[in-house]
């Protein structure tokens, strides 16, 4: 049962049974549909209640209009506004139109939902929708002079928007494009307006050069625009063809230029003649002049032939370039070339140092006079000696170069001898290292006191006497100890220790000798070492049966008679030596004797493997016993 209902509206029936069933009456028992009121329900007698009685209220309301805020001008083309469904005062319903529009002023009702006590009158809302005119301006000048005054951008269009301009203020110096941009709040067809200003360069005009007239000929025609686009007019405006003249050009109003005027003058040539200075004749062979491509008078052209020759006489064209002011089209230049005559001597020969100095002539022998630099030969060094010919008009010299070789005095190069006293078949040499031939005083060498002995050249040879020194050296005794390495050494040597003084080589068996005394890897067996007297003043020493003990590293037992058994042989000489031959194991496998025949690698008959094999040896050295062991291999 409803406890609000509208004014006006049919008021509802009161239940006379309650929801749970309990049956009563209503007091009043009519709902009034204006004003509130208070309605009491008693139960009939005889039922189960806890109360005999309910009050319910049921409040009468007023209709009521709904409202809402004005809803602000939009501007055509804008964003529309939402319509509220729902009122200032709480009232629901919908619109209709749904939709604002933002083309134009509309209408649009309300209508509250169903069940709220409302008016029955609609609500009307109007949306006012202001047109959006884009700003226009007066035209401004979209080219300017740069460096003038620019125009001032304005910020209220002519049909009233207001907006700023970017950039704010229009370059005198280049070109650019200016945006104006519209304050908010306004209501404008675009979001913004571009204008394009151009700054067009202030020209100076510009003219291709007039080059200059030959007296009489055509004049050229003035041109109207210049180089670079400005347009203008001359005065005098017809080129003279007789007289040099200046033209001024004047440019047409309304260009962007940075003179009133420019002034060119056109200078008129009077007609000439090339001329030329005289060539003077040139020697045959000399550097050639350089033909004049510019005449005396300043007149330009090539030569043909363009290169003077230095070996004939000849006749060359001068033919001017175009465009000059000539009489006529080519002149011809003389070059004579003169032969060149080569002064002759006789030869000099080649001098000693210190020798008579030649007189140099002053006449060549085919009758040229001149001078020499130096004047005078220096018998000392060798040098150079330039002939230069006396002047002439008539002929052309070559100067003439001699060289004269002065030799050196050289000494023969012999060296002091020390012979030794024996040496009684040396004869001293006639003929120096360096090649210079002689004779000696004395001529024969004392060996018994040695002496002086000078060396002197044979004429023409340039070279000094020499003396040299001869000593007999005597004959000398040699004095030498040897030591030999120790037995079964991993490199056995022998050293020769010399006991006396002396210039010695040193020969191991038939080997080549040697500076060193020492012999490094000798092999095992006897040897015999001679010592030489490098100076030839004593007899050879010698040493023989030198004694390398050592043993074999391996042998092949496989019956070729090479290294078919393996023995200490170099201790052949000690009876009581005795080798034990060992497996790897340590197992004894034979006992043999350096004096007798050695291991054939069997044992009880049958061959052994190839392996190592071990070996021990008891032998005397220096009077000492002495042991020693090592392993060597069996090759098959």
């Amino acid at each position: 049962m409803p406890t609000s209902i509208c004014f006006g509206q049919q008021a509802p029936v009161l239940p006379t049974t309650s929801l749970n069933g309990i049956e009563g009456t209503w007091s009043p028992a009519t709902v009034s549909n204006t004003a509130t009121g208070t309605y009491t329900f008693t139960a009939n007698p005889g039922q189960c209640v806890s109360s005999s009685s309910l009050q319910v209220t049921i409040v009468v309301t007023n209709p009521a209009t709904p409202t809402f805020n004005p809803i602000p001008a939009i501007c055509q083309g804008s964003v529309p506004p939402v319509l509220p469904t729902t009122s200032l005062n709480g009232i629901v319903g919908t619109w209709s139109p749904a939709t604002v529009s933002t083309t134009a002023t509309g209408t649009y009702t309300f209508t509250p939902n169903a069940g709220q006590c409302v008016n029955a009158t609609p609500v009307q809302v109007t949306v006012v929708v202001n047109p959006s005119p884009a700003p226009t301006f007066a035209p401004i000048a979209n080219t300017i002079c740069a460096n003038t005054i620019p125009p001032v951008l304005p910020t209220t269009s002519l049909n009233g928007i207001t907006g700023t301009w970017s950039p704010a203020v229009v370059s005198n110096t280049a070109s650019g494009t200016y945006t104006f941009t519209p304050n908010p709040g306004q209501c404008t067809a675009t979001a913004t307006v571009q204008i394009a200003i151009t700054v067009v360069p202030v020209l100076t005009p510009e003219f291709a050069p007039i080059a200059p007239l030959c007296a009489g000929s055509a004049p050229p025609v003035l041109p109207a625009t210049s180089l670079n686009g400005v347009v203008g007019s001359w005065s005098p405006s017809v080129v003279s063809n007789t007289a040099t003249g200046v033209y001024t050009f004047t440019p047409n109003p309304g260009q962007c230029v940075s003179v009133s005027n420019v002034q060119v003058t056109i200078t008129v040539n009077n007609v000439v003649t090339p001329a030329f200075a005289p060539i003077p004749p040139i020697c045959a062979g000399q550097a050639p002049p350089v033909l004049p491509t510019t005449s005396s008078n300043g007149i330009t052209g090539t030569c043909s032939p363009s290169v003077v020759s230095n070996t004939a006489s000849g006749i060359y064209t001068f033919t001017p370039g175009p465009g000059q002011c000539v009489t006529t089209s080519s002149v011809q230049i003389q070059v004579t070339v003169k032969p060149v005559i080569t002064p002759q001597f006789q030869a000099i020969a080649p001098l000693c140092a210190g020798s008579a100095a030649p007189v140099l002539p002053t006449t060549s022998l085919n009758g040229i006079t001149g001078t020499w630099s130096p004047p005078l030969v220096n018998s000392q060094s060798s040098g150079i000696y330039t002939f230069t010919p006396n002047p002439s008009d008539n002929f052309c010299y070559n100067p003439v170069t001699v060289n004269i070789t002065v030799n050196p005095r050289q000494n023969p190069g012999f060296q002091n001898l020390e012979l030794c006293r024996n040496q009684t078949n040396f004869s001293l040499n006639t003929t120096s290292p360096n090649g210079i031939l002689g004779t000696w005083s004395p001529s024969v060498i004392d060996f018994d006191n040695g002496g002086s002995y000078t060396f002197t050249p044979n004429p023409g040879q340039c070279a000094t006497p020499q003396a040299i020194t001869v000593t007999i050296k005597e004959n000398e005794i040699l004095n030498f100890d040897l030591r030999v390495s120790e037995p079964f050494e991993d490199s056995p040597t022998i050293t020769i220790i010399p006991l006396s003084q002396g210039n010695y080589l040193y020969q191991l068996d038939a080997g080549t000798p040697q500076v060193s005394n020492i012999f490094r890897d000798v092999s095992r067996g006897f040897h015999t070492v001679r010592i030489i007297d490098a100076d030839g003043c004593s007899d050879d020493v010698v040493f023989e049966d030198v004694l390398i003990i050592d043993y074999p590293k391996f042998f092949t037992p496989n019956g070729d008679g090479i290294n078919d058994t393996w023995n200490i042989n170099s201790l052949f000489f000690q009876r009581n030596s005795k080798i034990y031959i060992f497996d790897r194991y340590g197992k004894l496998l034979t006992q043999i004797f350096p004096f007798r025949n050695g291991w054939d690698g069997t044992y009880n008959n049958a061959r052994m493997k190839s392996d190592d094999y071990w070996f021990v040896v008891d032998y005397v050295y220096n009077n000492q016993p002495r042991q020693f062991k090592a392993h060597f291999s069996l090759k098959r």
